[in-house]
């Protein structure tokens, strides 16, 4: 990450500036968005770089998109790519990011909130997020670049979930926080109600902080009632993630401190509803074929695996199209064909011939194109990522 330099634009200035306009992607080809660091009063800017599928040292960000409306201009540059030959024929690039905006975007309300809950004060921050990388009304190239999504959710070095609009959120932390510190009693001992567990750590675990003021059950379940976690694209973004972590306007959270937590309620049965049931399995189910999918994915990158072997098996039955639909009943997307392109970056079965990502075709023909098949193939869907992980390394 490199440090900025250039001073950050005033609101006017962006107001004298003119729309961003994409240039095509060629082939196996990405854009990336270099968030430029600023405090909370700085307009927000970024840079635009384009890199190849094979490249890595960036962040994906996994967030709702909320209202479609886009009402708030941020800066964008385009950054400088420096190409070199090295004295051993290979080719050396460098991207300065620390150019000044000539163009801006109009973003929505909580693609805003996004941005200035990841920026930094210092430094520049690598990002690849949907509706800044792709350009979205050119349908051809959101076609080509939602069909390998799941590359750049492979390759980012960490997934960035984004939690954002929730005034209980310094709240829920604390709850999670203090659940998750229990996970190593034995289940006996936990408590079977969740304002015993807070009244133990307001004396132990936080005994300096100001105790939760609302029923944390309450604020517990509105956590999960947060639109994030009933996206039906976070299935993808999260399963083949290396490491999620989870980014609010009040703070940022280990994904496994989330997981920890889910399992101490899960354990001691203080989930008294069905909808307590639910909710914090959510998490659970994602890690768990997160763990499944990138076993797979780790033992392909060292080389062939059988498709008899039980890591294909198990993420066959895992991420088989069928069961994927099944598990995404109720989650939502904007657009009525993304409850099936969402799934299909980590979708097996289907005969070995799960269909593409493509935007021009109707809901209908979305619909038809997913009647069951027989047959599988255990580098059909994974092998694409861990051929470009391999590009990376090498």
């Amino acid at each position: 990450m490199a440090w900025r330099s250039i001073r950050p634009p005033t609101a006017d200035e962006l107001l004298q500036l003119p729309p961003y306009q994409y240039d095509p992607l060629r082939e196996n080809e990405f854009r990336v968005v270099h968030l430029h660091p600023g405090t909370g009063s700085d307009e927000l800017v970024v840079s635009i770089s384009v890199q190849g599928v094979s490249s890595h040292g960036f962040n994906a960000v996994s967030y709702v998109w909320g209202n479609n409306e886009r009402i708030h201009r941020i800066g964008a540059a385009t950054s400088i790519v420096t190409r070199t030959t090295r004295d051993d024929g290979r080719e050396w690039i460098s991207v300065n990011t620390d150019v000044p905006p000539s163009a801006y975007f109009m973003v929505t309300d909580n693609l805003r909130k996004v941005l200035q809950s990841i920026r930094s004060e210092e430094t520049f921050v690598p990002l690849w997020i949907d509706s800044l990388c792709i350009n979205q009304d050119d349908i051809a190239e959101k076609t080509s670049q939602v069909n390998i999504m799941h590359v750049f959710y492979g390759l980012a070095t960490f997934t960035i979930i984004c939690l954002t609009g929730f005034e209980l959120m310094p709240a829920a932390f604390k709850i999670i926080k203090a659940l998750a510190a229990m996970e190593a009693w034995e289940t006996e001992k936990l408590p079977s109600r969740l304002s015993d567990v807070m009244r133990f750590s307001n004396s132990s675990v936080f005994p300096d902080s100001e105790p939760v003021k609302h029923d944390p059950w309450h604020v517990l379940m509105d956590f999960f009632e947060l639109p994030w976690f009933h996206r039906v694209w976070i299935i993808q973004e999260v399963v083949i993630s290396e490491q999620p972590i989870i980014f609010t306007e009040h703070g940022t959270m280990a994904w496994e401190t989330l997981l920890a937590a889910c399992r101490v309620v899960w354990r001691s049965e203080m989930h008294d509803d069905d909808a307590g049931r639910v909710h914090i399995r959510i998490p659970l189910n994602l890690e768990e074929q997160r763990q499944t999918t990138r076993a797979l994915i780790n033992a392909l990158e060292l080389g062939p695996v059988s498709e008899d072997s039980d890591l294909v098996k198990d993420a066959g039955s895992a991420n088989h199209l069928i069961y994927l639909q099944m598990r995404s009943r109720g989650c939502h997307a904007t657009d009525p064909r993304d409850h099936v392109f969402a799934l299909l970056g980590i979708a097996r079965g289907h005969g070995g011939h799960v269909p593409k990502v493509d935007y021009s075709l109707s809901l209908a023909e979305v619909s038809r194109s997913v009647m069951p098949r027989k047959g599988s193939s255990a580098k059909s869907h994974f092998g694409h990522t861990v051929e470009l992980h391999e590009t990376a390394r090498g």
